[in-house]
């Protein structure tokens, strides 16, 4: 049984007149009666009293009729339920983002987004960047905004901006500030003075936490760590509070606070002390327009706040230091 035997036995129903019922349901009647006689047949009971002057149903058919109304009812329901959940889906954007970078980006997404895309809604998807591409590439996020490179060939990946990497320290261990003194020469500092200082680092699995053993490999030591986290704002206020020393991006830090800040960051001038920051789409979207201006609309915002941090950073070692 499907929802067409309902149909055609109501509109004869309706019509009292097979050749009525079949000009409204735009097939022919000798078709409709046929179809009537073997729904009958399947069914083991008559639907309809025939005879010349009417066409009326019988007392199985009035049950008939009155059960196929109710299924009719729930599957227009039905279609219109899931036609709606169909629009809500094509109108929610689903982003993908690493959870350090949550705090500083998800405003601007939702602005960005908004502005271009205004009756949709947006929704955020925290994880580690393989399983957010995982995520992009099955089509449960629209697009995703880390740090490089995509683990991924088939995923598209579209740069955003180069993200150096800093030395973090408080301006508050005195042992360090002392040795930035000789180590720090107003462009280049030697990591290698630091070797013996206690490290907070990403947790096992995080790219930062790679990147950081790199670094200090190519200093000659091994960072040894004192505490771990999943996030940068973990990590930051970890060293703000001189718990230890990291490696840190600036780009998730763009809400510093001159009055609270402890923090001071010297760059890495390595090969491996920066990695590209960007965004990540299906190879199927790379060319959609509204991607093209929420990759160009964020690549915007990012470079804005590395010069407004860059400038802040400058300004705050200078103030300790007495030089750039």
């Amino acid at each position: 049984m499907d929802s067409r035997d309902l149909t055609y036995v109501l509109t004869v129903r309706d019509t009292q007149n097979f050749s009525k019922a079949a000009q409204r349901l735009f097939i022919s009647q000798p078709s409709l009666s046929q179809y009537i006689r073997r729904l009958e047949q399947r069914l083991g009971e008559p639907i309809f009293f025939r005879d010349k002057a009417q066409v009326m149903l019988t007392p199985f058919g009035e049950v008939y009729a009155r059960e196929a109304e109710k299924l009719l009812d729930c599957i227009h329901q039905m279609e219109e339920t899931l036609h709606l959940a169909k629009e809500r889906n094509r109108s929610m954007i689903r982003v993908g983002i690493s959870q350090s970078y949550s705090k500083s980006f998800v405003p601007a997404i939702i602005k960005i987004v908004h502005k271009l895309r205004p009756d949709s809604d947006v929704a955020f998807v925290d994880g580690i960047s393989t399983l957010l591409e995982k995520e992009i590439l099955e089509g449960r996020i629209s697009f995703g905004i880390f740090p490089g490179p995509p683990a991924r060939s088939d995923v598209a990946f579209v740069p955003l901006c180069q993200d150096p990497l800093y030395f973090a320290v408080s301006r508050d261990n005195k042992k360090a500030v002392e040795i930035l003194k000789s180590a720090w020469s107003g462009k280049f500092l030697d990591l290698a003075a630091f070797r013996d200082f206690p490290f907070v680092l990403h947790t096992k699995g995080a790219k930062l936490r790679d990147l950081t053993f790199h670094i200090c490999q190519s200093f000659g030591f091994l960072p040894r760590p004192i505490c771990e986290s999943e996030t940068l704002d973990t990590l930051y206020s970890l060293v703000n509070h001189n718990y230890g020393v990291a490696i840190l991006s600036l780009t998730p830090l763009t809400n510093l606070s001159e009055k609270e800040n402890r923090v001071l960051f010297f760059p890495l001038l390595t090969p491996s002390a920066t990695r590209t920051f960007g965004f990540y789409c299906s190879r199927d979207q790379e060319n959609d327009s509204f991607i093209q201006k929420v990759a160009k609309a964020m690549r915007i915002k990012i470079e804005a706040n590395h010069q407004q941090m860059k400038a802040f950073i400058e300004r705050d070692r200078e103030h300790v230091l007495g030089r750039g």
